[in-house]
């Protein structure tokens, strides 16, 4: 979709408008006629100009119930269209800079996302260990991720080949205890993991906002 035939609706309506002498309604319809092409066309613009066109649709609004001397007040359409597009020019700029620095190129690559945290008793096992920096009890790890013996070694084993955690056996009086910790390279990738994963959450939940946002503005059909 895309912003002309906002425009061309704004044209007709304005024609409309002007040949029955009701020019103070023309700022409130410019706005959200302007509005309307924003979300139409927001597949193509950057992301966030659905807020922007939000202010669109609510200045247009006010300027539709307005008085026609307060709509037609010479500082109303450039205020309003100035700030509007000093918006869209600094979202238009924020992902110019994005793309100069190499974060937006494929955006939904999420290179941080290492396989080794993917599997969910390694995830268990790393959380449980970076909420312990002195170190777990083979069998207290074993009971806070809810695994049996041979699935906690296989995951430990796993981890251990890539320098995330380490293993200490400990002897003493009684029967040999090992001790289990994440190493301070693993806490730095473990972390460096969970960052990509809160950033995957949020491009999800932003683009679920965006499109619940755009349906409430688009017309049912």
């Amino acid at each position: 979709m895309t912003i002309a035939p906002a425009i061309a609706t704004g044209g007709v309506l304005t024609a409309a408008l002007m040949n029955r002498h009701l020019d103070g309604m023309l700022p409130g319809v410019w706005c959200v006629c302007y509005a309307m092409g924003l979300i139409a066309s927001r597949a193509m613009v950057p992301r966030g100009v659905l807020a922007v066109a939000a202010l669109f649709g609510a200045t247009g609004t006010a300027l539709l119930f307005a008085q026609d001397v307060s709509a037609l007040r010479w500082w109303v359409m450039p205020a309003t269209f100035g700030i509007g597009q000093l918006l869209i020019g600094a979202l238009v700029l924020r992902d110019d800079l994005r793309h100069q620095l190499g974060t937006n190129d494929a955006p939904f690559a999420y290179s941080g996302l290492e396989r080794i945290f993917h599997e969910r008793g390694r995830l268990a096992v790393c959380t449980c260990l970076v909420a312990n920096t002195g170190g777990m009890r083979f069998t207290d790890l074993q009971d806070a991720c809810g695994l049996t013996d041979g699935n906690l070694n296989r995951h430990l084993h796993a981890l251990a080949e890539v320098g995330i955690v380490s293993l200490e056996r400990l002897r003493g009086n009684g029967r040999p205890v090992t001790i289990v910790r994440i190493t301070a390279s693993g806490r730095t990738r473990f972390l460096a993991y969970i960052d990509e994963l809160e950033a995957v959450v949020r491009a999800v939940h932003d683009r679920a906002r965006d499109d619940a946002a755009a349906a409430t503005w688009l017309p049912q059909v």
